[in-house]
C-alpha cells in the first residue's frame, strides 16, 4: 500500500497545522489551485480539495484541473463550510466523495480519507511514520536548495544537517525499507535518486560499523552529492528519450558545478566537498571531472560511487526501465579496476536484502 494523497488548495496557510499532521501518515503531493504544473492525479487513492466553493473562478479552475489532470474518477474529500456547497460542482464519483467541515481538524480529515478510498487500511495509518515525515522534509529541503542555488543565494546548511540527522533517526526507528518505500512515492527522479542514495549510504555505513557521527557525515554528503544538477534545466534532467551531445556534456559538468556551489557558499566540510566533486571518478582514472585514480579517491567517495551506480540501475526514470538488483550488482562486479571491489562485496548483501524487502512489500500490498 502506498500512503499517498493529493492536496489541492487555495488556502493551505489556514490548514498548515493539519497538513503537517497529515504528512506524518501520508505522502502528500501539494499543489495550489493556481499552479501551472500538470500532474496525473488518476493514480492517487484520494484527492483532498480545500478551495473556496463560493468563488465562481475557483470552481471553474477546479473543473479545469480535474479535466487536465484526469482526476474525475479519483475519490475526493472536500473541505467545506457546509455540504450544500458541493451542489455547485458536477462530480462523476459522488459515491466516493466525502466532506469535512471547517474549521478543519486532523481527526475528521483522517477519517474522511479512510472512508473515501478502499486503498487505505485505517489501523495501518494510525501511528505516525518517521521515515515518511523525514522523507517529505528532505524533499522540501532539496526543492528549496535547487531554488536557492539557481538564485545564487546562500544554502541553509542547518536544514541539510538537520535532514541528515532526521534520516538517521527515522531509519533507526523504522527501517531502510520504510525509508525507501517513502522515497519511492516522489515523482521527481532527481530528488528521488538523491534520497535513495542517502538511504542506501546509511544502510551501508551501519553495515560497516560507522559511528553515529560518521553516519550523519556520509548521509549529508549523499544528500548534497548532486547539488550541481540544480544548475541544469529540469527538462534535461527528467526528460524522455536520449540526451543530445550538448545535454550530455552539460550533465557531465554537474560535479564541477557542485564544488563551485560549495566553495562559493563557504564552510562545507572536506568530506562533503569530495563526495560532491568526485563521485563520478573511477579508480583507473577513466572517470570525471579530474580523472583521479587510486588513493586520490577517498573511502566515502568510493562507497558513494558504488551506491550511485546501483541506485541509478534499480530506480525508474523517464525513458528507461529499472533492472533487477542482481543485474545491478553484476554490473558493479563487472567494473573491476574501476570501483572498489572490497566495497562492492561488502555492499552486495546490504543492497540485496533491502531490495528483497521492497519486493516482498510490493507483492503483499
Amino acid at each position: 500500500m502506498e500512503c499517498r494523497v493529493f492536496l489541492l488548495s487555495d488556502r493551505a496557510g489556514e490548514s498548515k497545522p493539519v497538513i503537517s499532521e497529515l504528512k506524518k501518515r501520508f505522502f502528500v503531493t501539494e499543489r495550489s489551485l493556481r499552479s501551472t504544473q500538470i500532474d496525473n492525479v488518476s493514480n492517487f487513492p484520494v484527492l483532498i480539495v480545500d478551495i473556496d466553493l463560493n468563488n465562481d473562478q475557483a470552481v471553474g479552475r477546479f473543473q479545469k484541473f480535474c479535466k487536465v489532470t484526469k482526476a474525475d474518477g479519483v475519490p475526493k474529500v472536500f473541505v467545506v463550510e457546509k455540504a450544500a456547497q458541493l451542489s455547485r460542482i458536477k462530480l462523476n464519483d459522488e459515491d466516493s466523495t466525502q466532506t469535512v467541515s471547517r474549521p478543519l481538524a486532523f481527526n475528521d480529515l483522517f477519517e474522511a480519507i479512510v472512508r473515501a478510498s478502499p486503498a487505505f487500511e485505517r489501523d495501518r495509518l494510525l501511528e505516525p511514520k518517521p521515515c515518511l515525515e523525514a522523507s517529505q522534509n528532505s524533499f522540501l529541503t532539496l526543492s528549496a536548495l535547487a531554488r536557492v542555488v539557481r538564485a545564487e543565494k546562500k544554502i541553509s546548511k542547518r536544514h541539510i544537517d538537520q535532514d541528515a540527522i532526521d534520516i538517521c533517526r527515522a531509519v533507526a526507528t523504522g527501517s531502510t525499507l520504510d525509508w525507501l518505500t517513502a522515497v519511492n512515492n516522489h515523482h521527481s527522479y532527481t530528488f528521488r535518486h538523491t534520497l535513495h542514495v542517502a538511504g542506501l549510504m546509511l544502510a551501508f555505513a551501519e553495515h560497516l560499523g560507522f559511528t553515529d557521527r560518521d553516519k550523519v557525515r556520509v548521509v549529508r554528503g549523499a544528500l548534497m552529492h548532486d547539488v550541481g544538477k540544480a544548475k541544469i534545466p529540469t527538462d534535461v534532467l527528467d526528460g524522455d528519450g536520449p540526451l543530445s551531445f550538448k545535454d550530455q556534456a552539460l550533465i557531465f559538468q554537474h560535479p564541477t558545478f557542485g564544488l563551485e556551489i560549495l566553495m562559493n557558499d563557504g564552510g562545507w566540510d572536506p568530506v562533503t566537498q569530495k563526495m560532491v566533486y568526485q563521485h563520478h571518478e573511477l579508480l583507473d582514472g577513466s572517470g570525471y571531472p579530474k580523472k583521479l585514480s587510486g588513493d586520490a579517491i577517498s573511502d566515502p567517495v568510493r562507497m558513494l560511487t558504488i551506491i550511485d551506480i546501483f541506485a541509478d540501475c534499480v530506480d525508474r526514470r523517464a525513458g528507461t526501465e529499472p533492472v533487477d538488483p542482481d543485474t545491478a550488482i553484476k554490473k558493479l562486479f563487472s567494473m573491476t579496476g574501476k570501483v572498489d571491489m572490497d566495497f562492492v562485496r561488502a555492499f552486495e548483501p546490504v543492497a540485496l536484502k533491502v531490495m528483497e524487502d521492497i519486493n516482498t512489500f510490493r507483492a503483499a500490498a
